[in-house]
Protein backbone atom coordinates (compact mmCIF):
# COMPACT_ATOMS: atom_id res chain seq x y z
CA UNK A 1 0.00 0.00 0.00
CA UNK A 2 2.67 2.42 1.36
CA UNK A 3 4.38 1.81 -2.30
CA UNK A 4 1.73 2.85 -4.01
CA UNK A 5 0.82 5.95 -2.12
CA UNK A 6 4.19 7.07 -2.25
CA UNK A 7 4.31 6.78 -6.45
CA UNK A 8 0.49 8.01 -6.44
CA UNK A 9 1.34 11.22 -3.74
CA UNK A 10 -1.57 13.34 -5.48
CA UNK A 11 -4.50 11.04 -5.05
CA UNK A 12 -7.02 11.54 -2.69
CA UNK A 13 -7.11 8.82 -0.21
CA UNK A 14 -10.33 7.64 1.61
CA UNK A 15 -10.90 5.15 4.24
CA UNK A 16 -6.96 4.93 4.36
CA UNK A 17 -7.67 2.24 1.72
CA UNK A 18 -9.14 3.80 -1.71
CA UNK A 19 -7.24 5.74 -3.89
CA UNK A 20 -8.63 8.26 -6.44
CA UNK A 21 -7.42 10.78 -9.13
CA UNK A 22 -9.76 13.38 -7.85
CA UNK A 23 -12.04 13.69 -5.11
CA UNK A 24 -14.71 15.08 -7.36
CA UNK A 25 -14.52 11.64 -9.29
CA UNK A 26 -16.52 9.96 -6.47
CA UNK A 27 -20.02 10.90 -7.56
CA UNK A 28 -19.03 10.12 -11.22
CA UNK A 29 -21.71 7.90 -13.29
CA UNK A 30 -20.24 4.51 -14.75
CA UNK A 31 -21.48 1.76 -16.83
CA UNK A 32 -20.17 -1.86 -17.60
CA UNK A 33 -21.39 -4.02 -20.25
CA UNK A 34 -21.33 -7.55 -19.21
CA UNK A 35 -22.54 -11.24 -19.83
CA UNK A 36 -26.17 -12.02 -17.82
CA UNK A 37 -24.07 -14.61 -16.22
CA UNK A 38 -22.06 -12.13 -14.78
CA UNK A 39 -24.79 -10.05 -13.67
CA UNK A 40 -26.69 -12.60 -12.13
CA UNK A 41 -23.69 -14.08 -10.18
CA UNK A 42 -23.50 -10.12 -8.70
CA UNK A 43 -27.56 -10.50 -7.83
CA UNK A 44 -28.00 -14.51 -6.87
CA UNK A 45 -24.26 -15.17 -5.00
CA UNK A 46 -23.25 -11.72 -4.27
CA UNK A 47 -20.03 -11.88 -6.04
CA UNK A 48 -18.16 -9.72 -8.78
CA UNK A 49 -15.96 -11.11 -11.56
CA UNK A 50 -12.78 -9.21 -11.78
CA UNK A 51 -10.33 -10.06 -14.10
CA UNK A 52 -6.24 -9.72 -14.01
CA UNK A 53 -5.02 -7.57 -15.96
CA UNK A 54 -2.39 -9.64 -17.98
CA UNK A 55 -5.25 -11.52 -19.41
CA UNK A 56 -6.54 -8.30 -21.44
CA UNK A 57 -6.26 -8.69 -25.45
CA UNK A 58 -4.32 -4.96 -25.56
CA UNK A 59 -0.57 -6.15 -25.13
CA UNK A 60 0.39 -3.34 -24.03
CA UNK A 61 -1.36 -3.82 -20.80
CA UNK A 62 1.77 -6.39 -19.96
CA UNK A 63 4.30 -3.77 -21.63
CA UNK A 64 4.45 -4.91 -25.07
CA UNK A 65 5.25 -1.65 -27.38
CA UNK A 66 4.75 -1.52 -31.33
CA UNK A 67 8.36 0.70 -31.26
CA UNK A 68 10.96 -0.71 -28.89
CA UNK A 69 12.46 2.59 -28.29
CA UNK A 70 9.02 3.44 -26.68
CA UNK A 71 9.93 0.58 -23.80
CA UNK A 72 12.75 1.99 -22.71
CA UNK A 73 12.71 5.67 -20.93
CA UNK A 74 15.52 7.79 -21.33
CA UNK A 75 17.37 8.02 -17.73
CA UNK A 76 20.11 10.38 -17.25
CA UNK A 77 23.53 9.37 -17.59
CA UNK A 78 25.05 9.57 -13.94
CA UNK A 79 22.26 6.90 -13.03
CA UNK A 80 20.66 9.67 -10.32
CA UNK A 81 17.57 8.01 -10.40
CA UNK A 82 18.65 4.59 -10.60
CA UNK A 83 17.03 3.81 -7.50
CA UNK A 84 13.67 5.35 -8.10
CA UNK A 85 13.57 3.36 -11.63
CA UNK A 86 14.01 0.33 -9.85
CA UNK A 87 11.01 0.95 -7.27
CA UNK A 88 8.98 2.20 -10.20
CA UNK A 89 9.63 -1.04 -12.46
CA UNK A 90 8.93 -2.96 -9.77
CA UNK A 91 5.28 -1.56 -9.06
CA UNK A 92 4.82 -1.47 -13.09
CA UNK A 93 5.75 -5.44 -13.27
CA UNK A 94 3.66 -5.86 -10.03
CA UNK A 95 -0.02 -3.69 -12.03
CA UNK A 96 0.67 -6.37 -14.49
CA UNK A 97 -1.54 -9.10 -12.52
CA UNK A 98 -3.44 -6.96 -11.00
CA UNK A 99 -7.61 -7.85 -10.76
CA UNK A 100 -8.84 -4.74 -13.17
CA UNK A 101 -12.35 -3.27 -13.48
CA UNK A 102 -12.69 -1.10 -16.57
CA UNK A 103 -15.77 1.00 -16.55
CA UNK A 104 -17.32 3.37 -19.34
CA UNK A 105 -17.89 7.35 -18.67
CA UNK A 106 -20.30 7.75 -21.54
CA UNK A 107 -23.70 8.98 -20.91
CA UNK A 108 -25.48 7.06 -23.42
CA UNK A 109 -24.94 3.16 -24.43
CA UNK A 110 -22.92 2.55 -27.55
CA UNK A 111 -23.31 0.11 -30.69
CA UNK A 112 -20.00 -0.82 -30.78
CA UNK A 113 -19.23 -1.02 -26.93
CA UNK A 114 -22.39 -3.40 -26.93
CA UNK A 115 -20.59 -5.70 -29.95
CA UNK A 116 -17.53 -5.62 -28.35
CA UNK A 117 -18.21 -6.22 -24.36
CA UNK A 118 -21.37 -8.36 -24.72
CA UNK A 119 -20.29 -12.08 -26.87
CA UNK A 120 -23.80 -13.20 -26.46
CA UNK A 121 -27.49 -11.48 -27.16
CA UNK A 122 -28.27 -11.89 -23.28
CA UNK A 123 -25.84 -8.94 -22.34
CA UNK A 124 -26.59 -6.39 -20.19
CA UNK A 125 -25.42 -2.41 -19.56
CA UNK A 126 -25.34 -1.96 -15.76
CA UNK A 127 -24.74 1.63 -14.37
CA UNK A 128 -23.81 2.94 -10.50
CA UNK A 129 -20.93 5.90 -9.62
CA UNK A 130 -17.69 4.96 -8.50
CA UNK A 131 -18.65 5.90 -4.78
CA UNK A 132 -21.20 2.58 -4.69
CA UNK A 133 -19.07 0.46 -6.57
CA UNK A 134 -15.90 0.41 -4.65
CA UNK A 135 -18.24 0.63 -1.31
CA UNK A 136 -19.70 -2.56 -2.59
CA UNK A 137 -17.09 -4.34 -1.90
CA UNK A 138 -15.55 -6.87 1.39
CA UNK A 139 -12.57 -4.63 1.90
CA UNK A 140 -10.55 -7.69 4.17
CA UNK A 141 -8.78 -9.10 0.51
CA UNK A 142 -7.72 -6.11 -0.45
CA UNK A 143 -4.57 -3.81 0.44
CA UNK A 144 -6.02 -0.86 -1.35
CA UNK A 145 -8.17 0.00 -4.46
CA UNK A 146 -6.82 2.70 -7.17
CA UNK A 147 -9.38 4.35 -9.40
CA UNK A 148 -9.25 7.06 -12.03
CA UNK A 149 -10.31 8.36 -15.46
CA UNK A 150 -8.44 6.68 -18.37
CA UNK A 151 -6.35 9.11 -20.25
CA UNK A 152 -5.61 8.50 -24.77
CA UNK A 153 -2.26 9.32 -26.28
CA UNK A 154 0.48 8.70 -28.53
CA UNK A 155 2.37 5.32 -27.47
CA UNK A 156 5.28 6.51 -25.44
CA UNK A 157 7.90 5.86 -22.83
CA UNK A 158 6.37 5.29 -19.10
CA UNK A 159 8.23 7.84 -16.45
CA UNK A 160 5.46 7.40 -13.65
CA UNK A 161 3.04 4.79 -12.40
CA UNK A 162 0.03 7.12 -12.94
CA UNK A 163 1.08 6.54 -16.57
CA UNK A 164 1.29 2.79 -16.84
CA UNK A 165 -1.99 2.37 -14.54
CA UNK A 166 -4.32 5.40 -16.56
CA UNK A 167 -2.67 5.81 -19.96
CA UNK A 168 -3.74 3.77 -23.40
CA UNK A 169 -3.33 4.31 -27.12
CA UNK A 170 -5.65 7.14 -28.67
CA UNK A 171 -6.95 3.88 -30.78
CA UNK A 172 -8.94 2.96 -27.43
CA UNK A 173 -9.89 6.25 -27.06
CA UNK A 174 -13.74 5.69 -27.74
CA UNK A 175 -14.22 3.33 -24.65
CA UNK A 176 -14.03 6.55 -22.73
CA UNK A 177 -12.92 4.27 -19.80
CA UNK A 178 -12.86 4.40 -16.03
CA UNK A 179 -10.37 2.44 -14.42
CA UNK A 180 -10.50 0.47 -10.94
CA UNK A 181 -6.99 -1.52 -9.78
CA UNK A 182 -7.65 -3.84 -6.70
CA UNK A 183 -4.39 -4.56 -5.33
CA UNK A 184 -4.61 -8.05 -2.89
CA UNK A 185 -3.60 -8.81 0.28
CA UNK A 186 -2.01 -12.54 -1.00
CA UNK A 187 -1.94 -13.90 -4.57
CA UNK A 188 -4.88 -14.03 -6.12
CA UNK A 189 -6.83 -18.10 -6.38
CA UNK A 190 -10.19 -16.39 -7.85
CA UNK A 191 -11.11 -13.73 -9.89
CA UNK A 192 -14.86 -14.01 -8.10
CA UNK A 193 -14.35 -11.16 -5.43
CA UNK A 194 -17.34 -10.79 -2.16
CA UNK A 195 -19.68 -8.24 -2.36
CA UNK A 196 -21.11 -6.91 0.70
CA UNK A 197 -23.95 -4.79 -1.36
CA UNK A 198 -25.02 -6.17 -4.32
CA UNK A 199 -27.02 -3.34 -4.22
CA UNK A 200 -24.84 -0.93 -5.87
CA UNK A 201 -26.55 -0.89 -8.98
CA UNK A 202 -28.73 1.75 -10.30
CA UNK A 203 -30.18 0.65 -13.47
CA UNK A 204 -29.71 -1.67 -16.06
CA UNK A 205 -30.06 -1.68 -20.08
CA UNK A 206 -30.99 -4.81 -21.67
CA UNK A 207 -29.16 -5.48 -24.61
CA UNK A 208 -30.51 -4.75 -28.17
CA UNK A 209 -29.77 -8.10 -29.70
CA UNK A 210 -32.05 -9.89 -27.27
CA UNK A 211 -35.01 -11.55 -28.78
CA UNK A 212 -38.30 -9.28 -28.13
CA UNK A 213 -39.99 -11.65 -26.80
CA UNK A 214 -37.72 -13.05 -24.12
CA UNK A 215 -37.42 -9.33 -22.61
CA UNK A 216 -40.14 -9.58 -20.20
CA UNK A 217 -39.03 -12.81 -18.89
CA UNK A 218 -35.79 -11.77 -18.48
CA UNK A 219 -36.94 -8.44 -16.83
CA UNK A 220 -39.04 -10.57 -13.84
CA UNK A 221 -36.06 -12.98 -13.14
CA UNK A 222 -33.96 -10.27 -12.56
CA UNK A 223 -36.52 -8.48 -10.72
CA UNK A 224 -37.21 -11.99 -9.08
CA UNK A 225 -33.67 -11.71 -7.33
CA UNK A 226 -33.57 -7.90 -6.61
CA UNK A 227 -36.67 -6.74 -5.94
CA UNK A 228 -35.00 -3.02 -5.46
CA UNK A 229 -34.49 -2.87 -9.21
CA UNK A 230 -38.22 -3.07 -10.20
CA UNK A 231 -38.23 -0.11 -11.83
CA UNK A 232 -34.95 0.35 -12.81
CA UNK A 233 -34.54 -2.12 -16.01
CA UNK A 234 -34.99 -0.78 -19.05
CA UNK A 235 -34.70 -1.95 -23.26
CA UNK A 236 -31.72 -0.59 -25.31
CA UNK A 237 -33.12 2.26 -27.72
CA UNK A 238 -31.15 0.73 -30.16
CA UNK A 239 -33.15 -0.56 -32.86
CA UNK A 240 -31.45 -3.84 -34.68
CA UNK A 241 -33.16 -6.88 -36.14
CA UNK A 242 -33.69 -9.62 -34.21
Amino acid sequence: MEKFKDQLSDYHITNDLFLIGQENLLQKTISRYMSSSDLFSILKNNQFRIPQRNTFSDEREVGKCFSIRNRFPVQPVDGSNKEYRQRLDELIKCSYSLPTSCWNLANEEDFLMWKAYTKDSFGVRITTTVEKFYNAFEYSPFRCIICDEVEYDKERAKYSLKQELFTKTQYYGNEQEFRFYFVPKDNIKDNLFKLTDAEFIESITLSPFIEKSLIPHITKAIEDMAPYLEGKISCSKILEKR
